[in-house]
């Protein structure tokens, strides 16, 4: 994904070698197509990474809930005022999660995740308003799912509307400026389930998002 891909080289982020595989024709930088372009419609050049051996492999870790997820919800808790500490305890657990990230994974765990959250697109302290702390806690949690927790990261996104970079796919079928907000119902359950609630758009919210 061209999404992610961008993004991680903008800051950087020595995660992109834990979670793609640089194609060979790319001389070892890092590629991503863009957003359903699986047709070459964009004439990008097929340079793309594929995925990692840490992220897809028979041995590769299966993540439910993570030391960074842990501390990520920790440091949106404390913005919102769940928690007792205000800002100074979010940015002490926003640093936990990026430094827990970090640690988790074998390219990363060599890096320095201080260097990292010096950058001004990631330091916290440069974040004054709710609105900017939620986006930089929120950006950072979404990038440290990146393929391993993948319908986490969707529903956080849901949840939330952060990242709020997303691009639409080139060959989506739905409205323009619109993303997928649910899985379709399977004809079997229409077939098999008398609970099956009817159809239900892509594009329509499921009862918990209310944004």
């Amino acid at each position: 994904s061209a999404t992610t891909i961008n993004y991680m080289n903008s800051l950087n982020d020595p995660r992109i070698a834990d979670f793609y595989a640089a194609n060979p024709a790319a001389a070892g930088a890092y590629y991503g197509e863009l957003q359903g372009d699986y047709k070459a419609l964009s004439g990008q050049p097929n340079n793309f990474a594929g995925v990692s051996t840490e992220i897809i492999s028979p041995t590769a870790s299966t993540r439910f809930l993570t030391a960074s997820e842990s501390q990520f919800l920790q440091a949106e808790a404390a913005v919102r005022g769940y928690l007792p500490g205000g800002s100074g305890s979010a940015a002490a657990s926003y640093a936990a999660g990026i430094t827990a990230s970090f640690a988790s994974w074998t390219n990363s765990s060599t890096a320095s995740p201080s260097a990292y959250m010096a950058q001004s697109a990631v330091n916290f302290s440069n974040a004054s308003s709710t609105a900017a702390q939620l986006n930089l806690i929120l950006t950072q949690k979404w990038l440290s799912m990146c393929g391993n927790q993948n319908f986490e990261a969707w529903t956080e996104w849901r949840r939330t509307r952060i990242p709020t970079f997303f691009t639409q796919s080139v060959a989506s079928q739905i409205a323009a400026g619109q993303f997928p907000q649910r899985l379709v119902y399977p004809s079997a359950e229409l077939n098999n389930n008398t609970s099956y609630p009817g159809s239900k758009s892509i594009n329509t919210a499921v009862w918990w998002d209310i944004n």
